[in-house]
């Protein structure tokens, strides 16, 4: 991992500063939870903007933000360089270990896929050759429904295949995957116009993904605050405990507070709640036998709170959202930034 002499470094050659205190401020997470730190201040998004508003007047906008970006880019650098690509890998072979599961792909029955993927990731790393086999797990299925499995592949083909995959696969990036190792394939065992076909496809997926990619661009913290900042008291309670607590959506309407120990409690589970939300809670409670739970918390969808509130504000930001704004942030960032919003 580059340290910090080598951030500064690698800045001062770029920029003619250094930028020191922005490269400690985004490594300073590393002292709560060691090399994990990186899920924190080093989103290529949302960091900038944190930046900027802590370092306003320090430096320009655009110089925090190539400054960041700079960062996390030298600290991908280093990963790839440490792991050769493995985590890109995992990531892709783990949608398909998931996918090869629930659709119960078929075994690959022809020698001619067999001796490609045999020839193709001959030497490599098992990882590597596993995408590329469920790839043509997909192919091979496909081959199976034809009315005659042997009889020679066309353009009617790719277009079928295609179609086939599309209904079977959600994710847009999945299905970009899967193509991108079909193109060598194709040709080697059928022609390049019929490569070209799918290649075609491929990127067809690829704007697509690209374009919902966009559409779940994470949360400005100057949109977050006033959201915040204009909700009403027992909205601002749900969205502290989203953004602040490990409790699943779905859980909501089962949340009891526990007098004695300030805590919430689902069934088994004990979860400690931060204190300023706890105290915020108590005029909300509502007495259930011996368990008090937060009044309305269960008689309406959280879905529909925020539409509401999204409304009122003109920002729109659903409880999903704010679950994954908590994945990408440190807790006392999101801690420190609900304390503004109502100052």
């Amino acid at each position: 991992m580059p340290d910090l002499d080598e951030h500064c470094k690698h800045c001062l050659e770029r920029y003619g500063v250094d930028g020191k205190e922005i490269h400690q401020w985004m490594d300073e997470p590393v002292k709560l939870v060691g090399v994990q730190h990186r899920q924190f201040r080093h989103d290529p998004i949302t960091t900038p903007q944190e930046a900027q508003e802590v370092f306003k007047g320090k430096y320009s906008e655009k110089r925090i933000e190539n400054i960041v970006i700079d960062h996390i880019m030298l600290d991908r650098e280093e990963t790839i360089r440490t792991h050769n690509g493995k985590d890109v890998v995992d990531t892709a072979n783990e949608k398909a270990a998931k996918e090869e599961k629930e659709m119960s792909l078929p075994q690959i029955t022809s020698e001619e896929i067999k001796d490609y993927l045999n020839m193709k990731f001959a030497g490599e790393d098992p990882n590597y050759k596993y995408l590329g086999t469920v790839s043509l797990r997909h192919w091979q299925r496909y081959l199976n429904s034809r009315d005659k499995p042997n009889r020679d592949v066309s353009s009617y083909d790719v277009l079928r295949f295609i179609s086939q995959l599309n209904k079977n696969v959600k994710e847009a990036s999945a299905k970009e995957n899967y193509l991108g190792q079909l193109v060598p394939f194709f040709r080697v065992a059928y022609n390049d116009k019929l490569a070209e076909e799918i290649l075609k496809a491929k990127k067809n997926f690829a704007k697509e993904a690209s374009s919902k990619q966009k559409n779940k661009l994470p949360i400005r913290v100057d949109d977050f605050k006033t959201f915040y900042r204009k909700a009403k008291e027992i909205d601002r309670i749900v969205i502290r405990l989203l953004v602040l607590e490990p409790i699943d959506i779905n859980d909501f309407d089962k949340i009891f507070f526990d007098g004695e120990k300030y805590q919430f409690h689902n069934g088994d589970d004990i979860i400690k709640i931060d204190p300023d939300t706890v105290q915020t809670a108590k005029k909300y409670l509502e007495i259930s036998g011996d368990k008090s739970r937060i009044v309305r918390f269960g008689d309406r969808q959280l879905d529909d709170r925020f539409c509401d509130l999204s409304e009122r504000t003109n920002i729109k930001i659903t409880p999903r959202d704010l679950k994954r704004f908590r994945k990408n942030q440190h807790p006392e960032d999101i801690r420190k930034w609900l304390s503004e919003a109502i100052t």
